[in-house]
């Protein structure tokens, strides 16, 4: 396999032709995590490599790990890596174990990610809940069944590593003895949600009590909504993709009853484009904006809320978005 990329002699950067310049890994920023990967010519390599869990890399105490996907095993997973590093140091690094084939170094996001399995038999599932508080790759994951699940063999899954994809998902269950049907693991995309309830003091109590709390595995964030002429509602932000308004409507219903619960992504046009409550169905309309983490897509979210709430005081309380869930598009 050829390398990736490639440095100039001697470390410099060419001065002039741009096409002559080496390629530069973007710089690691807050909110990234590094993953290495590197193959070697052969497995004694590879195992000489594992050795090398829990050694320094640029002041970094680096974990290596047999990489479950490699038929002839030959590659290896690094993980904790110094911000920065690049292709070429990696390679470096690893030489000491014997010849490198190929390294690369991938970034992902910070956030955790949501995930959902399905299984052949609610007995599958039910051993697969087992599982949930599971620690991996320093994430405790967690477990719980999928409120649309009727046959209660679908099972959604939170606090994930942000790198995690589908196959690692499968993997993950394989090698507990429970092969699932179906994997699929979600971007790291938060979305925001209202809650009303039925008194302020509910509201006040949530506020003070629930701000910076765990829910699915990510610290939310909770506010009273300026909008609320009541002091009823609250707007929550940073919560997992996946959350459901049943599961946001018990998490706040130990600060007092809850008149009403919804989520972006029930307002979404992909959604279900409902919120309930006490009072059942609402129509509704808002977009899950894409990066959902970044703090202004949480206000535009929270914004758009609030529109919704002037729109259904403006038409006497009853009709959030005409014309259904959607939103009107261009």
């Amino acid at each position: 396999f050829p390398q990736q990329g490639w440095a100039a002699p001697g470390g410099r950067l060419a001065p002039e032709p741009p096409a002559k310049r080496p390629r530069m890994e973007p710089p690691a920023g807050a909110g990234t995590v590094a993953i290495g990967e590197v193959r070697f010519a052969d497995v004694a390599a590879t195992q000489a490599a594992l050795q090398l869990h829990g050694s320094a890399l640029e002041g970094h105490a680096i974990s290596v790990e047999a990489d479950m996907k490699s038929k002839d095993g030959t590659k290896i997973i690094v993980r904790n890596l110094p911000d920065g590093i690049d292709w070429s140091r990696l390679k470096s690094h690893f030489e000491q174990c014997g010849l490198v084939k190929f390294t690369d170094v991938k970034r992902t996001g910070s956030t955790p990610i949501t995930g959902v399995v399905r299984f052949s038999t609610p007995e599958q599932a039910q051993a697969a809940l087992d599982l949930n508080g599971t620690v991996v790759d320093g994430h405790e994951v967690a477990i719980k069944v999928h409120g649309g699940s009727k046959d209660r063999t679908k099972l959604q899954l939170f606090n994930l590593p942000p790198h995690m994809q589908w196959q690692e998902l499968k993997d993950f269950f394989t090698q507990n003895g429970i092969p699932p049907l179906f994997c699929d693991a979600m971007t790291s995309e938060c979305i925001t949600a209202e809650v009303r309830f039925v008194e302020a003091q509910g509201a006040q109590l949530a506020v003070s009590s629930l701000n910076g709390g765990i829910l699915g595995g990510a610290q939310i964030s909770v506010a009273i909504d300026q909008m609320s002429t009541d002091g009823t509602r609250i707007v929550v932000s940073n919560i997992p993709a996946g959350i459901e308004w049943q599961e946001l409507k018990d998490h706040f219903s130990q600060c007092g009853a809850v008149a009403f619960a919804r989520t972006s992504a029930d307002m979404s046009p992909k959604g279900k484009g409902v919120g309930k409550g006490k009072g059942g169905k609402a129509p509704g309309g808002c977009f899950a904006l894409p990066g959902g983490c970044d703090p202004l897509q949480q206000q535009i979210q929270a914004l758009q809320m609030q529109m919704m709430e002037l729109q259904r005081q403006g038409g006497g309380g009853g009709g959030g978005v005409a014309g259904g869930s959607r939103l009107a598009s261009a």
